[in-house]
């Protein structure tokens, strides 16, 4: 029964352990920019370390006061996971009380003549909200990623002025290299503390986005949560998770 039960523990990390690395592969070859694709692959390696740790009797040689230390990180660990998750689902879809002054549209991937899935899911949430808010401006925000012909505020400016977004209505921001940077050097071509402003991205990155634009100074804020490839969700909502972790550890929220 022992042998039985140790054949399916160990079929069900192998299976478990190859889907991970190969939605890390899967993920790399999407071309992001993020190596958050590690993260999958590391995870693979770890399981297949546990089970041979398992296998081999290497666990029953740690103490046991020990083990039940491990034990109440790894549920803590998994406990704050869980919570994060939560909160970054709740801001799926927040509500716009009220017209907005500006929308800021944060930035991802750009190619040769066109934006990358993700960002095109932002604009089009943009462009429909500009379409029906007429007095509503919007800052494009991007800097050139070490894999990208030109900065990501170029693509986006361009993206929505060939949908028919006057030229006046579009400030472009095109220094940024990550969301930080997004707002903050958006916020310097507006007034944060009187302003209406409204974060434009993807429905997973929504959460923290809008806790960073609280932290620089934001006193009238909205989001809206763009679509984003169920395919790559899973991804982000961990990669967002861990980003979270990180901007609370260095004081960014």
């Amino acid at each position: 029964m022992r042998s039985s039960s140790s054949s399916a523990i160990a079929m069900i990390v192998h299976t478990a352990s190859v889907l991970s690395a190969a939605y890390g592969i899967f993920i790399m070859a999407a071309g992001s920019g993020s190596f958050f694709f590690l993260f999958w692959i590391v995870l693979a390696l770890f399981m297949e370390g546990c089970l041979y740790g398992y296998q081999k009797g290497l666990f029953s040689r740690i103490p046991a006061f020990l083990r039940k230390i491990i034990l109440c990180i790894a549920s803590l660990m998994i406990g704050l996971f869980l919570f994060l998750e939560v909160r970054i689902v709740s801001d799926f879809h927040p509500a716009i009380a009220e017209p907005q002054d500006y929308l800021i549209v944060l930035g991802a991937q750009v190619y040769n003549g066109r934006v990358s899935t993700i960002l095109r899911h932002r604009l089009d949430a943009a462009y429909d909200y500009l379409a029906q808010n007429p007095e509503t401006k919007a800052i494009v925000t991007g800097g050139q990623g070490f894999n990208e012909p030109y900065p990501e505020a170029e693509g986006m400016a361009a993206y929505l002025m060939d949908r028919g977004i006057p030229e006046e209505r579009i400030l472009k921001e095109d220094q940024a290299d990550n969301t930080v940077q997004n707002i903050e050097y958006s916020f310097a071509m507006i007034d944060p503390e009187n302003d209406r402003i409204c974060i434009v991205t993807n429905q997973f990155h929504v959460h923290r986005a809008m806790l960073l634009a609280k932290k620089a100074g934001a006193k009238h804020l909205s989001g809206i949560g763009a679509p984003s490839d169920p395919l790559y969700l899973l991804n982000n909502m961990v990669r967002e998770s861990a980003a979270l972790i990180k901007d609370w550890l260095i004081g960014r929220i």
